[in-house]
Order: structure tokens, then sequence, then C-alpha cells
């Protein structure tokens, strides 16, 4: 099946409320509705499939940044985690308001480091 029919029976099926999108863009991917795990008493699967990129991603940031001597990109975080610049300039943002990370070196190459 081409690409294009693909995605248009992906977005259908969205619509319908047989499947729920996960992400945007490139990392977008698809899973079965809520309404599936509630019918088969798998709330907890629903909860771990649907929630834990968000979770987990500060995690991996920190992680990544501890294995590059507490330093880290934005770019390095478009490449961890698949995100594209705006996410990851938000990510970036909202790790350095509670105080996870803080701006190192500004500009065009600004880098990050861990608090």
């Amino acid at each position: 099946m081409p690409k294009n029919k693909l995605t248009v029976s992906l977005e259908q099926l969205v619509e319908r409320g047989t499947i729920e999108a996960v992400g945007k863009g490139k990392t977008r991917s698809f899973m079965l509705c809520k309404r599936y795990y509630y019918n088969n008493n798998s709330n907890m699967q629903y909860v771990r499939q649907s929630g834990i990129d968000d979770v987990r991603h500060e995690e991996l940031v920190i992680k990544l940044a501890r294995t590059q001597n507490g330093i880290f990109t934005k770019r390095d975080v478009m490449e961890l985690l698949g995100l594209s610049d705006t996410l990851a300039y938000n990510l970036i943002k909202r790790m350095t308001a509670n105080g996870e990370i803080e701006l190192s070196q500004s500009g065009r190459y600004a880098k990050y480091k861990i608090c």
C-alpha cells in the first residue's frame, strides 16, 4: 500500500476513535484507543503506552549529559529523542525552569549543563 493511502487510513482511524496518535511530526506513532484497554481491563498498559515518552525524555537528556561530561546541546536532544527543533527547545526550557539544567554557553551553538 502506498504511503499516502496508509497515512490517510491511519488518520481516518484516528478520527473514528479506533486508534490514537501519540507525538507529532516524524516521531508520531499510533496505538489502540483508550476504550480498547478499558474493555480488556488493561488500564495500566494504556497509561504505560501513552505516557512513557514524556516522563522519560528528561531522564534520557540527563543520562546523555552525564555521558558527555555534563554538557549537551539542543541538537543532541533532537537526535537523542527524535524531536523537532521546537519540541527540543521547549523541553530544554522546561528543564531549565525546573532547575535541572542551566545554560553554559549562549549563542548559536548554545550548550547546557546539569545543575
